[in-house]
């Protein structure tokens, strides 16, 4: 097998918190990203997604384990100043319009990566980027205040393929944008990734629109993967209870649809602060056993890629049905991204 275009093992990141404490934001997280693929990070908020991608972009130093981008090491913001670094992963902001210098008017805003790396060809990589994304010339010379949320977000998007990057990190890109927007944007981010073979690595909450543009999805709890592979198996035959509880999360507009499991989640995260020994589920998981909350489940192989980090995963797949009701949710978000 070639080598992956990004290798993430083990990566561990704490932060310093009052009195001594270390908050442990990213615990023992390892997947892999190649060239072409939109690999997905989902969970709740402070599920550790976005630190993942800062410390992928070298814009957080790791506490421990190791990050790869086509062999190189990288350790945070000294190798962002590295040759063979710059320019060749990127970013598109959940915020367009805070992502944005309001000073500047668009087409300076996508030339400023581009004038750090020192081209020559600047002028004719903004017009393709442009063009690319769909900007006219009169929003090139506006400034962000004069544009749409959804303008804005392609300006943004241009701004990170100036630079003809090979991995783009996507933070939450559609979030702020209402359902047209939203759509358009999706298509155009799956024709660019057709157009360039930019690799993506996809952060988000929005499991419709992570089902529709990801190959691969890896699903975070308290900055662990619990369940990673295929949309199909992930959410089509979850094996872990948190995974199943997100699918069940999402509100279908659809009043005769069963909401399939009545599995709940119940009682308080626990703290980052002060993890518990075991899965770190245990205490709100109705599957749990004392093993359980004494062992921390490592990632079992089921095949074809699927992986899942739990000791009872054979138990949620037997007392649990999520097939009709991952049909229904694939019928929703073809309606809600247009492809219906």
């Amino acid at each position: 097998m070639s080598a992956p275009l990004l290798a993430v093992d083990d990566l561990q990141k704490t932060f310093p918190a009052a009195g001594g404490a270390m908050v442990r934001a990213v615990n023992g997280v390892s997947f892999r990203l190649d060239a072409g693929e939109t690999l997905a990070l989902v969970g709740e908020s402070g599920s550790g997604k976005t630190t993942i991608g800062r410390c992928v972009l070298g814009l957080l130093p790791i506490t421990a384990g190791q990050i790869t981008f086509r062999g190189h090491a990288i350790r945070g913001r000294a190798s962002i100043r590295e040759a063979w670094f710059r320019g060749r992963l990127q970013i598109v902001f959940q915020e367009p319009a805070e992502a944005l210098d309001p000073r500047f008017t668009i087409g300076a805003s996508i030339e400023e990566p581009l004038r750090a790396l020192g081209l020559a060809d600047r002028a004719s990589r903004v017009e393709e980027a442009a063009r690319r994304v769909g900007l006219s010339a009169a929003s090139l010379d506006a400034r962000p205040g004069e544009l749409s949320a959804g303008t804005l977000q392609r300006a943004g998007i241009a701004r990170a393929i100036a630079s003809r990057p090979e991995i783009i990190v996507l933070d939450e890109p559609t979030s702020a944008l209402d359902p047209t927007s939203r759509a358009e944007v999706v298509d155009l981010l799956q024709r660019l990734q057709a157009e360039m073979g930019t690799a993506y690595l996809f952060i988000s909450h929005d499991l419709s629109t992570v089902h529709h543009l990801s190959d691969r999805i890896a699903v975070l709890y308290l900055g662990a993967i619990v369940e990673q592979g295929r949309g199909a198996d992930v959410f089509g035959r979850s094996r872990h209870p948190y995974s199943l509880g997100l699918l069940q999360s999402v509100l279908l507009p659809d009043p005769g649809q069963p909401r399939g499991s009545a599995l709940a989640l119940q009682g308080e995260i626990p703290s980052p602060i002060d993890l518990p020994p075991g899965c770190f589920l245990a205490s709100r998981c109705p599957f749990a056993e004392p093993r359980c909350r004494a062992e921390r489940p490592l990632p079992l192989d089921l095949g074809g890629g699927h992986q899942v980090a739990c000791f009872r995963q054979e138990h949620v797949l037997r007392e649990t049905a999520v097939t009709d009701r991952f049909a229904a949710f694939q019928r929703h978000a073809e309606r809600l991204l247009g492809q219906d």
